[in-house]
């Protein structure tokens, strides 16, 4: 299956012959084989056709791979009547699943060009509130990889507490952010991540800057400061560096899972996302508060940006509770930063559901020193 450009063609034709009604307030599907299932015509595919299902999702990796969102895929593999077949969270977590399984690789198009290599008017944040309205897009940026955090803090991060040739390790790289950054800025990096689609993003995305790049008079990337992309668990740090014989790290950016907030893996036991329970998840992060501890420089920051997040309508304290983790493990709290959230809508089903409930519209910043 090539892609052609003609997005219909993507779109099964047996859609046409599957339908969404609603009796007594319940959700039926009737299959393109005829056959009426309930609430999710997902699980009958992958039972009684699942060759044609297995075709679907091979559709929709090469829809992501040329930029298609989920939510235009979505709206294209609707049912025949129209209405929506399923969420566009299926359709991610099914991309995921192919890509975890070894089935394909997300290989998304290059870009053709870039407009700008640095930010326009960039100057250090002076205070400990972040605001960050417009998400920067220089260079190859982008907020295609869900979860990452905008460019603006990994740049932050790296001019106020790195010097030109230092290490930084990014533990839970997603898309590559901060090793975009630390690349263009002259710093050797490291990300990990344990998801396959983070590893095949930043390297597409890595190997794009550097075509590119090679392409372009305004911009010479110093082939030393490329970074390293390993497949790893954030758990194993220590040994990880120990294997790549790299030590006297200045910088660890940590943007952790906010529990199962977004699910970054479908069954990957590893995977903090994955992690229903806050007691475990913070036993998680207390392991690894003391792999950051075993590889930071003794002058060395650790910098960790994480969110509260609801559930049942209860506000879970993760940031807090986070950071009492790390000064119980001998950190030392340098500063506090509130990021603020201009897009986030995880709270919004609360407003008007429930008397007296906010908005949840910070994050924290965390900036720790190795005691």
């Amino acid at each position: 299956m090539e892609y052609n450009g003609e997005e219909s063609k993507y779109r099964p034709v047996e859609l046409s012959r599957v339908s969404v009604t609603y009796k007594d307030g319940r959700r039926f599907i009737t299959c393109f084989c005829g056959e009426e299932v309930s609430h999710s015509i997902v699980p009958h595919l992958k039972k009684c056709h699942r060759e044609k299902w297995q075709d679907w999702e091979k559709a929709f990796v090469i829809l992501k791979n040329h930029g298609y969102s989920w939510k235009k895929i979505m709206h294209l593999f609707s049912a025949g009547d129209g209405k929506l077949l399923f969420s566009w969270t299926v359709i991610e977590n099914s991309v995921k699943e192919v890509i975890e399984s070894g089935r394909l690789q997300y290989v998304p198009i290059p870009k053709e060009m870039v407009k700008q290599w640095e930010p326009n008017n960039f100057s250090l944040e002076g205070t400990t509130v972040w605001d960050f309205p417009r998400r920067g897009d220089w260079a190859i940026h982008s907020g295609n990889y869900r979860g990452n955090w905008p460019p603006q803090i990994p740049r932050n991060l790296i001019i106020r507490y790195t010097q030109e040739g230092d290490v930084i390790i990014d533990a839970f790289a997603g898309g590559g952010t901060t090793l975009i950054e630390a690349w263009l800025l002259r710093r050797r990096s490291i990300g990990l991540d344990i998801s396959k689609l983070a590893i095949q993003t930043m390297k597409a995305n890595l190997s794009d800057m550097e075509e590119l790049a090679k392409k372009d008079d305004r911009i010479s990337l110093d082939s030393n400061y490329r970074p390293v992309v390993i497949n790893a668990n954030a758990l194993e740090l220590s040994n990880v560096l120990e294997q790549q014989n790299v030590n006297n790290v200045k910088l660890i950016c940590a943007h952790p899972p906010y529990l199962g907030s977004i699910r970054y893996t479908t069954n990957n036991e590893e995977d903090l996302a994955l992690i229903r329970d806050p007691d475990i998840f913070y036993g998680k992060i207390r392991d690894f508060s003391r792999e950051v501890k075993k590889i930071l420089t003794d002058d060395g920051v650790c910098a960790i940006l994480i969110g509260d997040i609801r559930r049942s309508g209860e506000v879970v304290p993760l940031g807090l509770n986070v950071l009492n983790i790390f000064v119980a493990e001998g950190f030392k709290l340098d500063n506090i930063v509130i990021k603020t959230q201009n897009r986030d809508s995880s709270s919004e089903f609360w407003v008007g559901h429930k008397s007296n409930i906010l908005l949840m519209a910070h994050e924290y910043l965390f900036i720790l020193r190795k005691a």
